[in-house]
């Protein structure tokens, strides 16, 4: 039997999630990120994993978003030709499925920075998919997501 997809969002990948942040963020308190994040990790599916790995960056990060935003743009992976669905936290940075907590956590916490938010949510577009959160953006501020979006339209590499 193949393992349930939910298994992706574990241990291994947490904690490489966590290397990437203090990597950029020397403060980082990387043990009590992965502990939160993984915190009955068995019991849960999908969403809910991803979604307690956002609440456990909201509680890590620092609570100025746009010193978390630069924490997060630099832990991500070089933008990929290839498969953006692929579950990705190497060396090189974090993408693939490792995106959806943390495009999650811009649509929660980064309403007060909308530039910063478009422009995270679009280089993690480049890596993964950040339709659930730009959806947040839809509903706060549809007349300034949809002009951005419609920015977005000819841009046929994501850059």
């Amino acid at each position: 039997m193949a393992e349930p997809f939910k298994n992706a969002f574990n241990t291994e990948m947490i904690a490489g999630m966590a290397a990437h942040f203090l990597n950029h963020y020397p403060a980082f308190d990387d043990r009590g990120f992965v502990a939160a994040a993984c915190n009955g990790l068995d019991a849960l599916e999908l969403k809910a994993r991803s979604e307690q790995i956002t609440a456990a960056m909201a509680e890590h990060l620092p609570a100025d978003f746009a010193k978390a935003g630069a924490i997060l743009l630099a832990s991500l992976s070089p933008a990929v030709d290839g498969d953006i669905f692929a579950i990705g936290v190497d060396d090189n940075g974090i993408a693939g499925w490792a995106i959806m907590p943390i495009s999650h956590y811009v649509g929660l916490y980064g309403h007060e920075h909308f530039e910063l938010s478009m422009m995270l949510l679009k280089e993690m577009t480049k890596r993964f998919s950040s339709e659930f959160a730009i959806r947040f953006f839809l509903l706060a501020s549809p007349d300034e997501t949809v002009s951005i979006l419609r920015g977005w339209l000819p841009d046929k590499k994501g850059t």
